[in-house]
C-alpha cells in the first residue's frame, strides 16, 4: 500500500509541476510543498497518525480553486488525498 500512495503522489508531483509551468499559479507551488510533504510524510512512518491525517486537505482545497479549469488535476489530488487518509481501497 505504501508503494501504491508513493506512486500516486509522485503523479501529483508530475502533474503539479506541468501545470505551475504553464499556469504559473502560487497555489499550485504550495500544492508541489504539500505533495513534497506528503511523499516524505508516507516514506519517513506510514502508516500516518490520526493527526497527520487531520492535515491533509490538499484535495479540498483544489476543488475550490481549480475544479473548473483543471477537473482531471482535482481528482488526482483528491484520491492522493483519500489514500493517505486510508480512506480509498487501491
Amino acid at each position: 500500500m505504501q508503494n501504491f500512495i508513493i506512486e500516486n503522489i509522485e503523479k501529483a508531483i508530475e502533474e503539479t509541476y506541468l501545470l505551475s509551468k504553464n499556469d504559473g499559479d502560487l497555489l499550485l507551488k504550495s500544492f508541489m510543498s504539500e505533495l513534497l510533504r506528503y511523499k516524505l510524510l508516507v516514506q519517513d512512518h506510514w502508516p500516518l497518525s490520526e493527526q497527520e491525517k487531520k492535515t491533509i486537505d490538499i484535495g479540498r482545497v483544489g476543488v475550490r480553486e481549480f475544479d473548473q479549469i483543471y477537473p482531471d488535476y482535482v481528482t488526482l489530488l483528491c484520491n492522493v488525498g483519500a489514500l493517505l487518509r486510508e480512506e480509498m481501497n487501491r
